[in-house]
């Protein structure tokens, strides 16, 4: 009975080592020291541009590719399902609101993968595919809070939900003005 104890710990031990192991070689894979980031994007509910560095690597070996993230609807790869242009400085800059519902998107994300890699487009998609994030040499996420009306009723504060196409649940459209209280503290 001790040995086979002895014979679980040591199948325990090399289990782990090879992990570890098996980690530090797909980490040290992606530390070429090149790195992305966002340096801005427009206000919630706003048109306007994602603005970004990349740094520490050549333009000619990378691919830069951006996505929104809209609620109710999905992810939306950015530029057209293109690359991202990146200046000889680094800097990049891409629409960040291509249609009307990009000025709802509440996340956005950059990927840099190696310019070899052939990636599909993405639009509606529930998360952004496994060869972006798998391949990713550096990535960076901004989160983008929004900025909902409130209205104040039977006590409690309600937050406005605004959508100019139909979400759900519904689906339906969702217009500020159409949620007040009158005069009386009645939600019309």
């Amino acid at each position: 009975m001790g040995r086979l104890k002895r014979m679980r710990k040591s199948l325990h031990f090399v289990l782990l080592t090879l992990l570890l192991l098996l980690f530090t070689v797909q980490l040290g894979s992606q530390s070429s020291g090149a790195t992305v980031s966002i340096a801005g994007l427009p206000t919630w509910g706003q048109d306007g541009n994602l603005t970004g560095y990349v740094y520490g690597t050549s333009t000619t070996q990378v691919r830069l590719y951006a996505f929104q993230f809209i609620p109710d609807e999905g992810w939306y790869q950015l530029g057209a399902c293109n690359a991202i242009d990146i200046q000889s400085t680094g800097q990049f800059t891409v629409n960040a609101t291509p249609g009307i519902m990009g000025r709802y998107a509440t996340r956005f994300s950059a990927y840099l993968v190696p310019a070899s890699l052939p990636v599909p487009c993405v639009q509606a998609a529930a998360t952004i595919p496994f060869v972006y994030q798998q391949n990713a040499i550096s990535m960076a996420t901004v989160p983008r809070v929004p900025q909902y009306s409130t209205l104040t009723f039977g006590g409690l504060t309600w937050f406005v939900k605004t959508a100019p196409v139909q979400v759900y649940p519904g689906p339906q459209f969702f217009i500020q003005q159409n949620a007040y209280v009158d005069s009386q503290g009645q939600l019309p």
